[in-house]
């Protein structure tokens, strides 16, 4: 339903995750075409990883990591490789991180991403979780079913986007559900 109500607007479906298998196929599967962007924050994650293990100053690490940043958002993954292989990693630490990197590549087209003005990241969404969600159904003592904790979090999200507007007008023309 949501696939058809966005595509009816002339929306494009994104999804920012992380480099999970399994839910990459099924959002692949599913959303056929969406733009599936592997979460830049957890790239760093793994390229933290690399840099820890070999890198003990950790002003250069930062001053490392930023650089592999940059290098990623300007479509240059091959040169990330480069500088991971020049670190003399473990072989078990530049297979996996190698391979991650690899096998998410086409998911990793940051630059054209950013062109065209869609997050890389998914921090933005976590922390709106955190403050549409979380502070609002996990507060003590509450218990929620799906149905009623579905319609607090639509008029929550309404709420806090400046949308409140929305409910007021389906409300004025008589067409907001009542829930049972």
């Amino acid at each position: 339903m949501l696939k058809e109500h966005l595509v009816a607007q002339g929306k494009q479906l994104v999804f920012i995750s992380e480099g999970v298998v399994w839910l990459h196929e099924q959002l692949k599967t599913s959303y056929p075409q969406a733009v599936l962007i592997l979460d830049i924050y957890h790239v760093m994650q793994h390229l933290a990883q690399a840099a820890q293990t070999v890198i003990s100053r950790p002003q250069l690490r930062k001053v490392w990591l930023k650089s592999m940043y940059n290098l990623l958002v300007s479509k240059k993954l091959d040169e990330v490789l480069s500088h991971l292989k020049g670190l003399s990693l473990a072989p078990d630490l530049w297979k996996n991180i190698s391979n991650y990197l690899l096998s998410n590549r086409h998911r990793m087209e940051y630059e054209t991403y950013l062109k065209q003005g869609l997050c890389i990241g998914s921090g933005a969404i976590e922390s709106a979780n955190k403050a549409v969600v979380q502070s609002r159904l996990k507060r003590s003592g509450q218990r929620w079913s799906q149905a009623g904790a579905q319609w607090v979090l639509n008029l929550r999200t309404c709420r806090m986007s400046g949308r409140w507007h929305l409910v007021q007008e389906q409300i004025t023309l008589g067409q907001w559900p009542i829930a049972a």
